[in-house]
């Protein structure tokens, strides 16, 4: 287990290498043209980070509850009782949401509302 580990950390070391090297900061957007469904989640962060709310909701609203979102879906085997059979549920409402807001953003790039 711990091999497979550490194969998938050198095969996104090697992903992030490789996109550095060719000047890529995001490859769905280096490929589709347009913003990732998670576009600005590490900015962010950041901002987040540096108490910064109004860069934080600039970037993406959905920031914190995606990290959860994905860390629960991740980790559902690890969870017990009622808390394990509301969590999926939840997680992916707040995924869809995510979804719906990536919708708007993204009309809103491509200047159509």
């Amino acid at each position: 287990m711990l091999k497979k580990h550490i194969l998938i950390f050198l095969l996104i070391i090697g992903l992030v290498s490789l996109y550095y090297l060719l000047d890529i900061t995001c490859p769905f957007m280096f490929l589709f043209k347009v913003p990732c469904p998670t576009c600005g989640i590490t900015r962010s962060l950041l901002c987040l980070l540096r108490l910064d709310f109004n860069s934080y909701l600039h970037y993406n609203v959905f920031t914190i509850p995606v990290i959860l979102a994905s860390l629960v879906i991740i980790h559902s085997n690890h969870l017990k009782g009622l808390l394990k059979n509301i969590s999926i549920p939840v997680s992916l409402v707040i995924l869809i949401a995510n979804f719906a807001y990536y919708i708007f953003r993204l009309l809103n790039y491509l200047n159509v509302i």
